[in-house]
């Protein structure tokens, strides 16, 4: 039988979370599809009110037997004999000695009587290693609450938008009324949740369960990102093979510069819409060490392609060659660092006319708005870019 500590280590994440250079979240992307699950919450990190309900509905002698429960066990075996539906009687210990074979959280089919019996030892075995506290704690963190939504911090988050540690006791019905019917329709959800209320002695909040408390039923469940700073770092980290597995990754990108950068491109934009400037983005270079501290890929939700990276984007290559082709000519010769060359305007014949380059602007370059190496020495800015509809 396993630890606790051991099923602590291999609870994963459905995210992966994106630290910046000095341990700081920067971002945070999804990289488990089949389930929705959280960072391993505490028993201490939950509303006492959330325990209690859980308790009362799923296991109400629980400080009180070795693992299974003879009583509800001889309850449900005559109610099956006199035509009762069929209860399975499982203890939240029969329940967490399952799940630990069955990590994803979804509890197997009815078990026959070889099964259960099986189950009752592993429970009593539990029991026997386990505090009563270890094995709550890692029940909330391993049960299945609501379609995708596995353990008590994704359910909290992604019903109430809230931490655990905030529910209030209708919502905690609420919660603990899912544990036995995960896809139940509202009125069902409803009944069920008032019925807790009562037998915790709070019959008066039955009043209480609004709609609000059951919305995500109709309109679904949503759970916000704590940060959302650098998408495309993000994305580009959680592809890597080498990180496969890792749920805490580290980069060289710094929160504090990376939020300058953001609103410096912000600004400039917004700055330059009168000119049909509608995008942008912005890398910035440590030159000693080549490590990015700032990866902007475009200006966020007001952005027209959110999910274009425009550092890697291809599009026309304009003042961007010059250093190249000056770099190519002093290499074979054509020119020196000394050479002046002329930049005055020029006229070029083609077949339709006569093509004159020119700056955007039509005058010269436009003003950047401040950007993070006037406040980091010791960084280069490439390419402040502004793109054009």
């Amino acid at each position: 039988m396993a630890e606790i500590k051991d099923v602590r280590a291999r609870f994963r994440s459905s995210d992966k979370v994106i630290l910046d250079r000095h341990n700081q979240i920067i971002d945070e992307v999804r990289v488990e599809k089949k389930v929705r699950r959280l960072a391993w919450i505490e028993l201490n990190q939950v509303s006492p009110v959330f325990i209690d309900a859980l308790l009362k509905a799923e296991d109400k002698r629980f400080f009180y037997h070795p693992g299974f429960d003879p009583l509800a066990m001889s309850k449900a075996t005559l109610g099956a004999l006199v035509g009762q539906p069929l209860r399975g009687a499982s203890t939240i210990t029969m329940q967490v000695a399952e799940l630990m074979d069955n990590p994803s959280g979804q509890m197997k089919p009815r078990r026959g009587f070889v099964q259960k019996v099986k189950q009752m030892a592993k429970a009593v075995v539990l029991e026997i290693k386990w505090s009563k506290s270890q094995i709550v704690e890692a029940y909330i963190n391993l049960v299945h609450f609501r379609g995708e939504l596995q353990g008590v911090a994704a359910a909290s988050y992604g019903l109430f938008d809230k931490a655990p540690a905030g529910l209030t006791r209708p919502e905690a019905a609420v919660m603990a009324a899912l544990i036995r019917a995960p896809n139940a329709q509202v009125n069902r959800v409803r009944k069920r949740a008032c019925q807790l209320l009562k037998a915790l002695g709070t019959a008066d909040e039955c009043a209480l369960l609004t709609e609000g408390h059951l919305s995500y039923i109709e309109q679904g469940y949503y759970i916000r990102p704590f940060m959302r700073m650098a998408p495309h770092v993000a994305k580009r980290l959680a592809a890597a093979k080498e990180l496969t597995g890792k749920t805490l990754v580290r980069s060289t990108l710094d929160r504090q510069i990376q939020w300058v950068a953001i609103h410096a491109i912000q600004k400039q934009i917004t700055a330059m819409h009168s000119q049909n400037m509608n995008d942008g983005a912005v890398v910035v270079i440590e030159n000693s060490t080549g490590h990015v501290l700032a990866y902007v890929g475009n200006i966020g939700a007001a952005s027209k392609a959110p999910y274009v990276d425009a550092v890697v984007a291809l599009r026309q290559a304009g003042s961007t060659l010059k250093p190249l082709i000056y770099a190519k000519a002093i290499d074979e010769r054509i020119l020196t660092a000394a050479s002046v060359l002329e930049d005055s305007p020029l006229a070029i014949s083609v077949s339709t006319g006569v093509y004159r380059p020119a700056n955007f602007d039509k005058a010269g370059i436009s003003a950047v708005s401040p950007d993070p190496s006037d406040r980091w020495p010791g960084t280069t800015v490439i390419g402040v870019m502004a793109l054009g509809a």
